[in-house]
């Protein structure tokens, strides 16, 4: 099984969705604190450092609370061992086992503004292409 790894980026990555429909997933749909890594079959949510590399199993992907109140879509966010945001040195990384036709991501600003980034690799883990928000304010949603 071939996975396709997707970086994200993200102040607050609050919702993913492939697009023409096929699958969305929504820190809302989850209790507090989940663990998700492989909640979705065909995606592996880890989190890396700037490098692309997982870190170890200790910090997991999760769902949290947004306590900031900057979620756009409702009150959690997706986070990384129940921290509720992302920076340059902790990132959201997918793998597809699949090939995906395109990815979504719902990103908003935090206590300041923030640029979202999106890196898509190929299954060699080769960078194919970065897509940069616009940076967005406090609240502000991409």
């Amino acid at each position: 099984m071939k996975k396709v790894p997707v970086i994200v980026i993200a102040l607050l990555c609050v919702g993913l969705s492939a697009r023409a429909g096929l699958l969305a997933v929504e820190p809302d749909d989850y209790p507090d604190e989940t663990t998700i890594t492989n909640i979705v079959p065909g995606i592996t949510f880890t989190i890396t450092g700037d490098d692309n590399v997982p870190f170890p199993s200790v910090i997991h992907a999760t769902v949290d609370v947004d306590g900031f109140g900057f979620a756009p879509t409702g009150s959690q966010v997706f986070g990384h061992s129940n921290v509720p945001f992302f920076n340059d040195g902790r990132r959201l990384r997918m793998d597809f086992a699949a090939p995906v036709a395109g990815v979504s991501i719902d990103f908003s600003g935090s206590l300041t503004a923030h640029i979202g980034r999106l890196d898509i690799y190929n299954e060699a883990g080769v960078l194919l292409d970065t897509y940069l928000t616009q940076p967005r304010a406090s609240g502000r949603v991409g």
